[in-house]
């Protein structure tokens, strides 16, 4: 009987604040993410671009989310911490955010330079 008491309070430890902080910081940041991948192809049809520009765009992110899952699983394991990779994963995060909605760069013609072939932008 004793045992399955001592199994019970181990078992209530992993909910911790910092599980359910970071469980918060990834609801909010997944759902900002999907709010911006919703409108996506509307922005990109506002620009002129078309669907190649969409997938091109796709296509990177999902392969950056993948090297970086890989890259930081394998140091977490190699470190054997996983905290210290969480909070940095998802300070970058929020600096590169930051930062990029407090860039003067003017959006349009930076697409329009990187995508000049897929897009047909009147300036």
């Amino acid at each position: 009987m004793k045992a399955e008491s001592d199994n019970s309070k181990k078992s209530g430890k992993w909910l911790n604040k910092n599980v359910v902080a970071m469980g918060f910081t990834s609801l909010f940041g997944d759902a900002g993410h999907e709010m911006v991948t919703a409108v996506l192809p509307f922005f990109l049809a506002a620009l002129g671009a078309g669907p190649e520009a969409l997938g091109l765009i796709e296509g990177f992110s999902d392969g950056a989310s993948s090297f970086v899952k890989s890259f930081s699983g394998y140091l977490s394991d190699r470190i054997g911490k996983r905290k210290p990779i969480i909070s940095v994963g998802y300070a970058l995060t929020g600096f590169i955010k930051s930062a990029d909605r407090s860039s003067h760069v003017n959006v349009r013609n930076l697409l329009k330079a990187c995508f000049s072939s897929f897009c047909t932008l009147q300036v």
